[in-house]
């Protein structure tokens, strides 16, 4: 049996050793922090090590196993990853640009090294030195956001310098979603322009975009935007060239040159500009929707990557294609209260184009008014050939969560005893600033 070490197999990273076994590969898995946002499918894996804080440690237990390579199962697990992978000699991106890939100002830094365009940004400690950041960036709105953490967590639109230090108030010394202290914030200026998000594979420095989507959020007053929906876009065209070509750049200039990417990238009057970049598969996904419209997805080719280069080759050898229109929209819940049932899936479920949900919320969950992704109760798979459908169905959708007629909610005083409240998980996605 080949051997494969996957660091944090949570998000999107679940799914990895299933699509390597079916190349003949064996998995082992190395945790990286003590508690991982999900809890690990102990079956999935020959072996599980926990990194106790020494590298020395994770490499004595995992060199014997003669793994072929490493990859990192979520954003938590990509500094190990790298660490390791360097370590043991085996295809990986190393560790010489991993700060970069992990802190939002070290990328900027380093993309303004690299030639190209990049995010104002200024690193503070404390609200005064954040009204001051604001003050050198000149214009209004300025956005704050954690350096290390993930989806809309922490991220604020800020248009005066109170609003600047109550937010970052707020968020200094709070444990964001990756697990980091906020020792610090980034004060930002806003990108304005329209958003969109690519996904690539790469190896040996050639990277093959295998998505990219156009998105939309919404505005949300007192907070920073939640996602309203994202549309596939064909492989080739002008705007497609032009992200492509600087997205590659930001990942050769991020030092990312094996294994699965994920940009977010504003194109603004000046050009394109990266908002994050991710050395890992984006999460919130449904890979068998994906691959029945593209004939592929980026697990499948993540795993060609590392376990079958000749196929991954084959499969990355022209532009993406796909057979039918594909939306995500994500549900926006406007009222707070216990969900009581799941009868909104028979409402969903009778959409012309529904495929899938990724993330709904249980039966028992405490709703809240949607204000970040953690408070985003599921994303919506939509296929089909005719675009008006399409927009039917989304507009359809957003007329039940208008009218409150989505959800079956209960007062919170009306909560069974035996039901245990549950948060929203946050779906394991990259900043987003552009409503």
């Amino acid at each position: 049996m080949r051997t494969a070490v996957i660091v944090d197999a949570n998000s999107s990273g679940r799914e990895l050793p299933a699509a390597l076994t079916r190349y003949g590969v064996r998995c082992v898995h190395v945790q990286s922090q003590p508690v991982l946002p999900q809890p690990v499918r102990a079956q999935d894996f020959e072996r599980q090590i926990r990194f106790k804080g020494e590298l020395a440690q994770v490499v004595a237990e995992v060199a014997p196993l003669a793994p072929e390579f490493v990859i990192p199962g979520c954003e938590q697990g990509v500094p190990l990853a790298d660490a390791l992978s360097e370590a043991l000699g085996l295809p990986g991106n190393g560790t010489e640009r991993s700060p970069e890939r992990r802190s939002k100002l070290r990328l900027a830094e380093r993309l303004r090294q690299s030639g190209l365009r990049a995010v104002p940004t200024f690193d503070v400690a404390t609200p005064e030195a954040a009204v001051a950041a604001a003050h050198r960036i000149g214009q209004w709105p300025v956005v704050l956001k954690p350096v290390d953490s993930s989806g809309t967590d922490g991220l604020s639109f800020c248009y005066s310098p109170e609003e600047v230090r109550a937010a970052a108030q707020a968020q200094l010394g709070r444990i964001n979603f990756s697990g980091s202290l906020n020792r610090t914030m980034l004060v930002q200026q806003r990108m304005v322009g329209q958003q969109y998000y690519l996904m690539a594979v790469s190896r040996n420095g050639r990277h093959f975009f295998s998505e990219i989507w156009i998105d939309h959020r919404q505005a949300v007053p007192g907070a920073g935007v939640v996602c309203d929906r994202a549309s596939l876009l064909p492989a080739t065209g002008d705007i497609q060239t032009e992200l492509t070509r600087y997205a590659g750049a930001c990942l050769d200039a991020a030092g990312i040159r094996f294994g699965p990417s994920f940009q977010e990238i504003i194109v603004t009057r000046e050009g394109p500009v990266v908002i994050d970049l991710a050395a890992r598969m984006m999460g919130t996904q449904d890979f068998g929707v994906l691959a029945g419209v593209l004939g592929t997805n980026q697990l499948e080719l993540t795993a060609a990557c590392y376990a079958a280069p000749e196929l991954f080759e084959s499969l990355s050898a022209q532009p993406y294609r796909a057979r039918t229109q594909l939306w995500v929209v994500t549900l926006i819940n406007r009222q707070r209260g216990w969900l009581l049932d799941d009868s909104w899936r028979e409402a969903l479920a009778t959409l012309p184009s529904y495929q899938s949900i990724v993330g709904p919320p249980t039966t028992g969950q405490l709703l809240m008014p949607t204000v970040d992704e953690a408070t985003c109760y599921g994303s919506l798979f939509l296929a089909h050939e005719d675009v008006g459908q399409l927009e039917r169905d989304c507009q359809a959708i957003r007329t039940l969560e208008r009218e409150g007629r989505l959800f079956n909610l209960g007062a919170v005083a009306e909560l069974p005893r035996s039901v245990a409240p549950h948060r929203a998980q946050a779906a394991p996605h990259v900043d987003s600033e552009t409503p």
